[in-house]
């Protein structure tokens, strides 16, 4: 395994070699470096150190007192932080990656095609991220080779059919009237999107994304290739050159504090180094940072424009390891990285950067660690180092329980009976029988998913991480959220005990499918609905308001609106496949929509609108809905 991966470094950075000779003196040398280095490390310390970092990032909110129960205002969303923890040696020199979350370790946002400042929505298909995490990303001092849309249509968001296949994750760039902020979910079962090729002439920081399994011939590197499945495709490769597979971890959830556990490898024994976190934000603007977007003019319903923001901001702590349990901690950011991300340089802290909750130095909240005792140290940042599972909480006047973290390495036992919980078209909860005994103990559980009815030890590495579940008694209950899932699929999730020495448990994993989708009535504008997109739309809005007082007063009315339900599906599934037409009868209907508009402006609250009487029952209208939620544009 460390021979793949000494192997695969040199295509990872994009290092081109003259010949196959310097390639095979180049690996020999390498070779023999790191097995002197790991006989040298474990003879001078045998120890086994755990890492713990503490942190609870924050969302958009008014204030410290209000809770964060939405993800919209205006158009400012908030879809979650991307973070990065890493470790530097006293002298700055990187050393390793605690974490990285999994939208930029697996699912490749820093490295994917399309044009870095196209606007931005959730699980947005294209753009390269450069500005997500970029303090950390060239830190680590690592180079891939660019990917770019096969199709050579880097400002298209879309029309690239003929090298486009179905996406696991991705979605239909959506506008922000079809963002439904209680559910983050895609407008479409299915979407295809373009992988892109790699581009040897230009590199990247980032990897590219992890989660592919399977490919059709539209992947090709070159479009319209009739060389079937001979042809080049570089996503075929991305997993083996993505090497965050084991770092990367969900994105941590509002309204608690995230913990991330590392046995520290042997390099990092006793000594001074620096933890840093880095923490960014999608829809974090202020004043001082608000960057224009790039607008398909193709597509200009597509994205949304106010995602570049605030640059990431950093924290940084010193922290030694030694031979008893250490505590640090820190209030105060380090600085921040390029708005664009186009370079690594940490920038002092200075009055642009925000501090409100949940934006620029407030995304990370400040709060009280239960590592120390008493009422405990307020942080934004809390780290521990101790011996392996010997202690829980710092006492600062000496003392811990354990044994310095010369623990047994017996065998960690698995979970055990797993079971779905609850399984819905975008979300499953499962549960599971914790595992862990004697004194190997659990020092973390490792669960993730693929697409598909089977996980084994090579698909479980390039699976998508999800949520941290705390190692408790052994046996008892635990259970898995796993959100972002896409209905009428058959999904497996596995899930592994890692142990305080460092070893895991078998990997234990179960099958589960995703019903189909229940779409719900929200409108009986059909053909408004296909005309304009969704029937979340404002404009579709103002057309209910004024069907329904219609309908509340007039007979008349009524008995349109029904004969309307009865004949315009015919016309909104034409409309549903064709653009040309869609757009004839917006411009048809936007006169009647601005006098709805302003006849609601001028009634404000006056007039109470019900649900209008004798309307079609949501299961006669549900494959019409169905058809809408299908509609690409």
């Amino acid at each position: 395994m460390r021979l793949r991966r000494i192997f695969l470094g040199g295509k990872m950075s994009g290092v081109r070699r003259d010949s196959l000779y310097r390639s095979a003196i180049a690996i020999a040398a390498l070779v023999f470096t790191v097995v002197e280095f790991d006989s040298r490390s474990a003879l001078a310390d045998t120890v086994c150190r755990e890492l713990r970092v503490s942190l609870q990032p924050d969302c958009f909110r008014p204030s410290l007192q209000s809770n964060c129960n939405k993800r919209r205002s205006g158009s400012q969303l908030d879809l979650g932080p991307q973070l990065a923890v890493w470790v530097t040696d006293q002298d700055g020199k990187f050393v390793d990656t605690i974490m990285v979350t999994a939208l930029t370790g697996t699912r490749g946002i820093g490295n994917r095609p399309g044009r870095w400042d196209f606007r931005s929505a959730p699980r947005f298909p294209y753009g390269r991220r450069s500005n997500v995490l970029p303090v950390w990303a060239w830190a680590r001092g690592k180079l891939y080779s660019q990917v770019v849309m096969q199709d050579g249509k880097e400002d298209g968001l879309g029309f690239h059919e003929s090298v486009s296949s179905p996406d696991p994750y991705y979605c239909r760039p959506m506008g922000l009237s079809e963002v439904d902020v209680d559910a983050i979910t895609c407008p479409t079962a299915v979407f295809s999107s373009a992988k892109g090729r790699f581009d040897s002439s230009r590199n990247n920081p980032y990897p590219p994304r992890n989660d592919l399994f399977s490919f059709t011939d539209r992947d090709c590197d070159e479009p319209f290739s009739k060389a079937g499945s001979a042809c080049a495709k570089s996503a075929m490769a991305f997993a083996m050159v993505n090497d965050l597979d084991a770092v990367s971890r969900a994105t941590p959830s509002y309204g608690k504090p995230y913990e991330i556990r590392r046995r520290l490898p042997q390099s990092t024994g006793p000594g001074n180094f620096f933890l840093n976190v880095e923490i960014n934000k999608e829809f974090d603007q202020n004043a001082n940072h608000a960057y224009s977007t790039f607008q398909d003019p193709q597509l200009p319903e597509s994205g949304i424009e106010t995602n570049i923001g605030q640059p990431s901001v950093v924290f940084q702590i010193p922290f030694l390891v030694g031979e008893t349990s250490q505590y640090f901690s820190t209030n105060t950011a380090k600085g921040y990285g390029d708005w664009d991300g186009h370079s690594g340089v940490l920038h002092p802290l200075d009055v642009t950067i925000s501090s409100s909750p949940g934006s620029g130095l407030g995304r990370l909240l400040s709060f009280r660690s239960s590592w120390t005792e008493g009422e405990g140290v307020e942080a934004r940042v809390h780290v521990m180092t101790s011996g392996c599972g010997a202690v829980d909480v710092f006492n600062p006047d000496g003392g811990q329980s354990g044994d310095g973290g010369k623990v047994g390495c017996s065998p960690v036992s698995a979970p055990t009976n797993l079971e779905p919980k609850a399984v819905r078209a975008t979300s499953a909860t499962l549960r599971f029988a914790q595992g862990g005994e004697g004194d190997n103990r659990v020092l973390e559980y490792e669960i993730r998913y693929v697409e598909g009815p089977n996980i084994d030890e090579a698909s479980f590495s390039q699976g998508i991480p999800v949520g941290v579940v705390e190692p408790g008694t052994p046996g008892s209950s635990a259970e898995v959220l796993i959100w972002e899932l896409k209905p009428s699929t058959r999904y497996t999730l596995g899930i592994r005990a890692k142990g305080s020495c460092g070893n895991s448990s078998q990997l234990e994993s179960l099958s589960f499918e995703t019903p189909a989708m229940v779409f719900q009535q929200l409108s009986g504008c059909f053909i408004a609905t296909a005309s304009f997109g969704s029937p979340l739309s404002d404009r579709i809005s103002s057309l209910r308001w004024m069907r329904d007082v219609a309908v509340l007063n007039s007979p008349l009315a009524n008995e349109s609106v029904k004969a309307y339900y009865r004949s315009s599906p015919v016309f909104a599934a034409a409309l549903a496949t064709s653009s040309p037409a869609r757009a004839l009868v917006r411009v048809g209907l936007d006169p009647i929509v601005d006098l709805a508009e302003a006849i609601r402006s001028l009634a404000g609250n006056k007039v109470t609108v019900f649900s209008p009487p004798n309307s079609p029952e949501p299961e006669e209208l549900a494959w019409i809905a169905a058809l809408f939620s299908e509609n690409v544009p």
